[in-house]
């Protein structure tokens, strides 16, 4: 779902960051991970620019581990879940490693034009390693997924192709490395607190059992356990009310009791006429007392469920702090897991 700057998360500028992880004394470092020596990890995933739609490129830190929305190209790429959580040695094996790459070759390129004499062209040699140079930046910035300083890059290259002199790549090099900065700052950056962090990663945050009885509760469990990590606690009560609406359908099907279309205050007190006409059923099956007090108990749980958390939830008429979300969680979870020791869908 959405997400958005809270007090709790605390941004940072991606160039910002990036220079602090790969320059020492104001030079560029050759190898970034020189900088995790004796350092807490922390670690980032940015959503591609292609899935942002309203929402800015957006990435994710943690101390200790890191997360993220939905991951960029250059570090999703080939992964069975590329939305998982990583360690900052592997996000820098994955970008910083290209984005190095791409500055130092903006550099040299830069240099290169400024060490020849005004009104000279390029050799045929240097041309053509100027050419190469700009294909293999034209490769990191892909990688990186910076598409104005990717075609600033292929323009240098169609302009030498009718003048090769060396102010062109000077004078383009320099607008080049400004779109490079410029699109680095677009990047937004927040911190996830260690201890919420496996709210994010784990993929079964009720249980493989709930999964696999309820399996259409997975998105909404998932998505409730995401909110949690990235500071969305209202929205989290949101989806946790979502995932327990189905196991009271389902409880209400089992009974016969209608579901569709009806609020949870009538279904519930739907269950539990049918719960007290359990004893006078002649078809009553041989176990119907444990199903009378198995079914009595969760119906009372789900009044208790929607007169406390869930009508609050859904009309706004509340908002719920980090340690309450994380209680009805807990209270969710362990609720769920009991349904799913008689019901299933």
């Amino acid at each position: 779902m959405p997400v958005s700057a809270s007090p709790a998360l605390s941004a940072y500028s991606t160039s910002a960051f990036q220079s602090q992880q790969l320059s020492s004394n104001g030079r560029p470092c050759l190898n970034p991970l020189c900088h995790l020596r004796g350092q807490p990890q922390r670690a980032f995933l940015v959503r591609p620019a292609e899935s942002a739609q309203s929402l800015p490129r957006t990435a994710v830190i943690t101390r200790g581990e890191a997360t993220v929305l939905p991951a960029v190209k250059a570090v999703g790429r080939g992964r069975k879940n590329p939305d998982r959580l990583v360690n900052l040695r592997d996000m820098l094996k994955l970008k910083a490693d290209a984005f190095v790459k791409a500055i130092l070759i903006a550099q040299e390129l830069y240099r290169g034009s400024v060490s020849v004499e005004v009104g000279q062209c390029f050799d045929s040699e240097s041309l053509a390693q100027v050419l190469s140079n700009l294909i293999e930046l034209e490769i990191h910035l892909s990688d990186l997924d910076m598409p104005v300083s990717l075609a600033a890059s292929q323009e240098i290259r169609k302009l030498l192709e009718y003048n090769n002199q060396p102010a062109v790549v000077r004078w383009n090099t320099r607008h080049l490395m400004e779109s490079m900065d410029d699109e680095l700052r677009t990047v937004s950056l927040f911190v996830v607190p260690t201890s919420r962090k496996h709210y994010y990663n784990e993929g079964q945050l009720f249980g493989l059992r709930v999964a696999s009885e309820f399996p259409s509760a997975i998105f909404d469990i998932a998505e409730a356990g995401k909110c949690i990590a990235l500071g969305r606690f209202t929205a989290a009560v949101f989806h946790l009310m979502r995932a327990l609406e189905i196991g009271l359908c389902i409880m209400a099907k089992e009974l016969g009791v209608p579901s569709d279309h009806t609020n949870w205050h009538n279904i519930i007190e739907g269950i539990e006429r049918s719960v007290r006409c359990m004893a006078s059923d002649p078809s009553r099956p041989t176990d119907w007392k444990d199903q009378q007090e198995f079914f009595s108990k969760a119906a009372s749980h789900f009044m208790f469920l929607k007169d406390g958390w869930r009508n609050y939830a859904v009309h706004r008429r509340s908002r719920f702090t980090d340690e309450e979300a994380e209680m009805i969680f807990i209270n969710a979870r362990g609720f769920m897991q009991t349904l799913a020791m008689r019901l299933h869908e």
